[in-house]
């Protein structure tokens, strides 16, 4: 009878160490991920390298409500599940093989079960997720090949493993708490400070909408330049914001393009193509928010002749001269210019001007202190 045991210290064995080792590595990312989407704390863990698609993403999944169990990530469970088979590169009994072969049986079929969820439910496939199923997928086929035990699982090993697994998630949702309570504190400094801040007003006509929900407890409303590079930088760390939010507050974009082509305040030139960017944008119609990354994306190579060739492949060109789509973008300017907007990005919650310096989890905690959760 074959055992896996046996392959030591050759090809097999080897290839086994390696998978290991991804494991450990792509499972600590996942859970690092997880962490800094739910509690970050500062711009730059906002986004991930996992955003560079709108399908591909690890921000959805982060975000989804089976990416944790009991407020674990999913990815602390991914990392113990690595832990325990590199155990087995020291303890080598065909109690504990026999053991492993069914938890990477499990395993293999609860990422299968995962991809077609995030696949199907979400629309979105995150990057490192799908590394890690790989790598499930190939520890299931190495103990398929290599081992002719049974698809059983000791009960003692398990009774083991399962009091080592409790504890272990037990301490990991101490730390959780953790985050949680500090979010909290912050929470209610934020609120407090909110609360002291004049009052702008609202704007008198509704921008751009990036949610769908109206009438909510809490309004934010972004001027905002596609040629500004620190509006860039806002729009990343909004995202993550937007996404989770995006059922309890109204979002809404506005233009404040600085260029003189459209903006009377400007007197120089500055952000030349500020105005076509906005148009393009506002001309993509359903599809804004997707042209919206899009434009920011290739910030560097904004230029006339990008903006005409981005709009005559999409078949916008004639939207973007029509007068009220022009008329649209001014019509915003104005709209900044009674707010006191002096400069992008610029930012308001419930009519309350905010610095766009504001780390995410500030945005977050004071979201949090107004939703009064």
């Amino acid at each position: 009878m074959k055992r896996f045991k046996d392959n030591q210290w050759n090809l097999p064995h080897f290839i086994f160490i390696g998978i290991i080792i991804g494991i450990w590595g792509v499972t600590v990312y996942l859970t690092r991920h997880y962490l800094h989407a739910h509690f970050p704390e500062n711009i730059f863990e906002a986004s991930s390298m996992c955003d560079s698609h709108s399908f591909f993403s690890c921000d959805a999944a982060a975000y989804d409500r089976f990416s944790n169990i009991w407020g674990v990530p999913l990815g602390f469970f991914g990392f113990f599940i690595g832990a325990l088979f590199s155990v087995f590169l020291i303890v080598r009994n065909d109690s504990f093989e026999r053991t492993l072969k069914f938890i990477a049986l499990v395993n293999g079929i609860g990422c299968f079960l995962l991809m077609l969820y995030s696949v199907i439910i979400i629309h979105s496939l995150c990057p490192f997720c799908t590394m890690y199923y790989a790598l499930s997928w190939s520890l299931l086929f190495m103990f398929y090949k290599y081992s002719d035990l049974p698809w059983m699982c000791d009960i003692r090993t398990c009774a083991l493993i399962g009091v080592i697994l409790i504890s272990a998630a037990l301490g990991m949702k101490a730390y959780v708490h953790q985050k949680e309570k500090r979010l909290e504190f912050i929470s209610q400094e934020m609120g407090d400070a909110f609360a002291k801040l004049p009052e702008f007003g609202e704007p008198g006509i509704k921008g751009i909408p990036l949610t769908i929900q109206e009438n909510r407890k809490i309004r934010l409303d972004i001027f905002s330049d596609f040629q500004c590079p620190f509006c860039k930088l806002f729009a990343e760390k909004m995202r993550p914001i937007i996404r989770e939010y995006r059922n309890d507050v109204e979002i809404y974009y506005y233009y404040y393009p600085l260029d003189q082509e459209c903006n009377r305040n400007i007197t120089r030139p500055f952000h030349n193509v500020a105005c076509r960017a906005a148009y393009l944008s506002y001309c993509a119609g359903d599809r804004f928010e997707e042209m919206h990354d899009y434009i920011y994306e290739n910030q560097e190579s904004l230029s006339v002749k990008w903006i005409n060739e981005v709009a005559e492949k999409k078949g916008l060109l004639a939207c973007m001269q029509e007068p009220k789509v022009q008329e649209l973008v001014k019509q915003h300017i104005l709209e900044g210019e009674r707010l006191v907007v002096e400069g992008t990005p610029s930012f308001f919650l419930n009519g309350k001007k905010l610095s766009p310096g504001m780390t995410t989890m500030q945005i977050k905690a004071l979201i949090e202190s107004l939703l009064g959760k």
